[in-house]
């Protein structure tokens, strides 16, 4: 581990402008201290260190955002009482989806429509040569339809 005396101070997050620089300096300091899986992904408290681990990753991010990028995350619908340093990560990283009004169900409903929506179109070109591919159903149908039936397949 490097002595945390030792790294530039990470720059505090005011506004959506500054997000990719302090992103990026947040994901090389935790990498330094072996921290980052903690931003990629959630990680269960029974592994060894984790309790201490993430509790250090809420801080050095706790203290590097404005209170108003804290409000706007708190106000997007993060649980206040949830110390998985990975979903506050998450949440600092979509806070402008919140910033609009939109409510924490509503935009990770959409993501999820989102996400379906994408495999489903993804499925109907593995079965669509491009050079043969007619006109087919809209994205839309397949989706009330069968979405992994081939081409041609009339069952529904």
């Amino acid at each position: 581990m490097v002595e945390s005396h030792h790294l530039p101070k990470l720059p505090e997050l005011k506004n959506e402008q500054g997000l990719q620089q302090w992103t990026s300096m947040l994901q090389l300091t935790l990498r330094t201290q072996k921290l980052e899986k903690y931003i990629k992904g959630s990680v269960p408290d029974n592994q060894a260190n984790a309790i201490e681990e993430k509790a250090v990753v809420m801080l050095t991010i706790e203290a590097v955002i404005s209170t108003e990028i804290h409000d706007r995350v708190i106000n997007g619908g993060y649980d206040t009482n949830n110390k998985d340093p990975f979903i506050y990560y998450e949440a600092i990283q979509r806070r402008d989806h919140h910033e609009s009004g939109e409510s924490a169900s509503n935009f990770w409903e959409r993501e999820w429509i989102d996400n379906v929506l994408d495999h489903v179109c993804k499925e109907y070109a593995r079965y669509q040569p491009a050079e043969t591919a007619p006109a087919g159903p809209s994205v839309a149908t397949l989706a009330v339809s069968n979405p992994f039936a081939k081409v041609g397949d009339t069952q529904r």
